[in-house]
């Protein structure tokens, strides 16, 4: 889509655009229409739930854009902030571009706001680490933001949205990722030396909520030292799903993928196949699969594991929230890693043909030593 500047007068063909004082107007449509939709998911056919995620989105974009245009228009409308602040934190769902227009407007005339905290946040979460206008907006809130608070969530939201960048460049093997390792961990200490007190104002799609922007930081930092490749795996001592006692170092010796799994989380289900078949077909050869399960009620993964037959075991962690992935750091569901018979991380995050070839590797690394 094709996104033009401020509309033309009425009568020349194109829709009227709204004086900036409705703006509000234009976000409480769009949040009826989401209301709409949460109401009927789950209790309403598909097909009507289908219908309602369909009128959001056509109004989330529409009311978006009307609300673009008049801003564009009227800079000074005392609405502005509020409105972008929506579109960037709320309005996750809509076109791209509208999202990166209303980031340029936040840059142009909105990075001294002392509100901007909890957007920067949220950019350093959900945000595009190859996306300039985000990455200037963070900077530029990090430098400048008489607000202590604002600048510190702008420092970690760099921080994170540069260590996805080197991560996202050792998954490639196209260029050099160090340099950004360098200056994500340079980012991350710098929060936790100088804004280590403030609140960390996440507050979207958190599993693992922190106090402090210098507990948030913490636990990157010790992901970034601890948890990359070529580390040796921290130690996990605990329960499997039967409450037997279970260590991730009796495993030593053998190939191990770590799964961090749950039954709630469809991608980690949809992974069950393949792991069934990688265990099957590495019988009797250095290798286990041992998972770590997020589920709240311990019956339920046990249930879960025995009626998709995933035969390998489980630790038991209480919850998505639970002490190994609070140790682990883990963000998303699955997290995987893939550690050699020494316990060295090799790889972290492969996926599909990428583990089979992984694993396969490494085993075969394993039985040569072993000869």
């Amino acid at each position: 889509m094709v996104l033009s500047g401020v509309s033309g007068a009425v009568g020349s063909g194109q829709e009227a655009q709204p004086p900036t004082d409705s703006l509000g107007s234009l976000k409480r449509e769009v949040d009826d229409a989401k209301a709409a939709f949460n109401r009927a998911y789950g209790l309403e056919p598909e097909p009507r739930v289908e219908t309602l995620w369909r009128a959001y989105l056509s109004k989330a974009e529409k009311n978006s854009l009307k609300g673009l245009e008049a801003l564009e228009s009227d800079p000074k409308s005392p609405e502005a902030f509020a409105f972008l602040d929506w579109i960037v934190t709320e309005q996750l769902n809509i076109d791209e571009a509208l999202r990166e227009r209303a980031i340029g407007l936040l840059l142009e005339r909105h990075a001294t706001n002392p509100k901007v905290g909890r957007l920067c946040t949220v950019l350093g979460y959900y945000g595009d680490a190859s996306h300039q206008p985000t990455l200037e907006l963070l900077r530029e809130v990090s430098d400048k933001n008489p607000d202590r608070t604002a600048r510190g969530q702008a420092c970690l939201g760099l921080a994170r949205l540069t260590w996805n960048k080197a991560r996202m460049l050792d998954f490639q093997h196209e260029e050099n990722p160090e340099p950004y390792h360098h200056e994500a961990e340079r980012l991350f200490e710098m929060v936790v030396d100088d804004y280590g007190d403030c609140p960390d104002l996440r507050k979207i799609g958190v599993r693992r909520a922190r106090e402090t922007l210098g507990e948030s930081a913490g636990d990157e930092l010790f992901e970034m030292r601890m948890l990359t490749v070529g580390k040796t795996a921290p130690e996990i001592g605990g329960e499997d799903l039967d409450g037997r006692p279970l260590k991730l170092s009796d495993y030593r010796g053998k190939v191990v993928l770590l799964t961090f799994w749950a039954s709630w989380c469809g991608p980690c289900m949809a992974m069950v196949p393949q792991e069934r078949a990688l265990a099957e077909r590495m019988k009797n050869r250095p290798f286990a699969l041992v998972g770590i399960n997020g589920d709240e009620e311990r019956d339920v993964a046990r249930r879960t594991a025995e009626s998709r037959e995933m035969s390998w075991r489980s630790f038991w962690n209480g919850g998505p929230n639970g002490p190994i992935t609070d140790q682990w750091n883990v963000q998303g569901w699955p997290t995987i890693y893939v550690l050699d018979r020494d316990g060295v991380i090799r790889f972290k995050q492969v996926h599909e043909k990428k583990l089979d070839d992984a694993v396969e590797l490494l085993v075969e690394e394993a039985e040569t030593r072993h000869k």
